[in-house]
């Protein structure tokens, strides 16, 4: 059986190809639109080596302004060019959390051509991308959508917590997103990120206050 990495990488050639074939950028193993409001990505990993395969997949979205918003308190030193920039919006180590819209598995025959799973799961993408702005074309939507999606297993995590804050300040709700954030750090917990400056929850506080 191959290794791994080498299933991997099979399935990445297939997925960049199918992805870039309508119209997605890519990076990273992801693919990706960028409208100038909203960025929407869509990820295919292979989970487990065997025969079948497991193919995970998952789709996610969120306003540019989430990071825009985070890069000016966190990051406000950052200068990167327009192309970086976009794509650090999807696998940046400091990316806003995005929203997961759905995830799924596909058990996959190891001699299997990928194309099938890959269009299933692009299909799936466009879908839930369509979808999602009919209901949300606004930025100012999002946290009403993250609330309303927000489970109660995940919904008080480090990321869902800054999630929740920056769209907040999105929709101009400052004074929530600082009573939000006062609470996460008098409770002592911690951003999901944190720099040479102290963390994410703090940096962010503090931008608000300012």
């Amino acid at each position: 059986m191959p290794l791994l990495k080498e299933i991997q990488q099979y399935w990445d050639r297939a997925f960049t190809h199918a992805a870039r074939h309508r119209g997605l950028r890519t990076v990273g193993g992801y693919g990706y639109t960028d409208d100038g409001i909203h960025v929407a990505s869509v990820a295919l990993v292979i989970s487990r080596r065997s025969d079948p395969l497991r193919i995970s997949w998952w789709v996610e979205i969120k306003p540019l302004k989430l990071d825009d918003i985070l890069r000016d308190a966190f990051l406000p030193t950052l200068d990167v060019g327009p192309a970086k920039r976009r794509s650090l919006r999807v696998n940046g180590a400091f990316a806003a959390p995005a929203l997961r819209l759905d995830r799924g598995e596909y058990l996959v025959a190891l001699v299997e051509e990928p194309a099938s799973t890959v269009n299933a799961v692009l299909d799936r993408f466009e879908d839930l991308r369509t979808e999602y702005l009919r209901v949300a074309p606004d930025p100012h939507d999002f946290i009403d959508q993250a609330q309303l999606r927000a489970s109660d297993a995940n919904s008080v995590s480090p990321s869902a917590r800054l999630r929740e804050a920056l769209a907040l300040v999105v929709a101009h709700r400052n004074d929530e997103a600082v009573r939000l954030l006062r609470n996460e750090l008098d409770n002592h917990r911690h951003g999901p990120m944190g720099g040479p400056d102290g963390d994410v929850f703090d940096l962010l506080l503090k931008y608000l206050e300012r």
